[in-house]
């Protein structure tokens, strides 16, 4: 479960495949936050939309984490290990890639890895021309307001359960087995 909030700002939602009003299969929160005290109605109302795009977002793209500087040290590291076991093996002509090279090679894939996993800058889906975060900073500014993310929760349905490797119809001779 996460628990998502703002002292200061507002939190969005959108939730995708909706049947009915609150019912859908995935869904995304986004917390907003502002320096600024109170927004007028106008401003929290283009907030909410914003907050609401960046939401929608969030449920296509399945960003993991909010900014580099949240992903988990252990994360990062796993994530690093596999990239050099790739750059070690990629070696020309059987010559394993000096060490400099390969920490460069790493450094360069561990953006793309920001890039794909880290909400804040994946490329924006509704203008793929700037970052998630870029969009809610120009939004902000139009909206003569200092935007950016807090945090954010996203769900889907059956996400986190273990699916059971049972079978099915010797379950059922089993349970008939035992009422007889």
């Amino acid at each position: 479960m996460h628990r998502i909030g703002s002292e200061a700002g507002l939190i969005s939602s959108y939730v995708h495949t909706s049947p009915a009003p609150g019912l859908g299969r995935m869904a995304a929160l986004v917390a907003l936050e502002t320096s600024t005290a109170s927004l007028t109605e106008d401003q929290q109302s283009e907030a909410k939309e914003v907050g609401q795009k960046v939401a929608m977002h969030a449920v296509a793209m399945k960003p993991r984490y909010l900014s580099p500087d949240t992903v988990p040290a252990e994360a990062l590291e796993a994530e690093k290990q596999v990239l050099r076991d790739q750059a070690k093996s990629a070696g020309s002509g059987g010559k394993p890639k000096p060490a400099n090279i390969i920490e460069k090679i790493i450094s360069g894939r561990i953006n793309k890895f920001y890039e794909d996993s880290c909400l804040v800058r994946q490329k924006f889906v509704m203008a793929d021309d700037q970052s998630v975060q870029d969009y809610v900073k120009t939004a902000g500014k139009q909206l003569g307001i200092d935007l950016r993310i807090g945090s954010f929760a996203r769900v889907q349905v059956g996400e986190g359960l273990e699916k059971s490797d049972k079978d099915f119809a010797a379950e059922v001779a089993e349970t008939l087995k035992s009422t007889v």
